[in-house]
């Protein structure tokens, strides 16, 4: 009797597939898209950033114009509490109190209130 190996026989034995190699992930463009986006979003808040420091910066200087205007009357009462005297007799100081004028001083101040009031802290 001839001895049948079944794993010898050629009909018997099952073909064998070869074996699936993994394939190598795509995370290197995945990485570079990434990197991509966060450039323009921090590019875009950087050139935010400039805008917005740009209006601030036109506001101060619309304001400090809008003080300028104001001022050609505030330079006058600074002359003038500059030039009163310096006696230290009654009558030379009721004479330096006479001429100081006190009459803006509730609008200088509103001003001075209303700018502290539109910074932004």
């Amino acid at each position: 009797m001839e001895n049948l190996n079944t794993n010898q026989n050629p009909v018997n034995a099952m073909p064998q597939m070869p074996e699936e190699t993994p394939k190598p992930s795509s995370i290197g463009p995945l990485i570079g898209i990434i990197i991509v986006i966060l450039v323009i979003v921090l590019g875009g808040l950087y050139f935010w950033g400039q805008r917005v420091e740009k209006n601030a910066d036109e506001s101060m200087a619309t304001k400090e114009g809008a003080m300028s205007e104001g001022s050609d009357t505030a330079d006058t009462s600074i002359e003038l509490l500059e030039t009163q005297g310096s006696s230290d007799e009654i009558t030379d100081i009721e004479k330096d109190l006479d001429s100081t004028d006190l009459e803006n001083l509730d609008q200088e101040l509103e001003l001075i209130e209303s700018e502290l009031d539109t910074i932004d802290l």
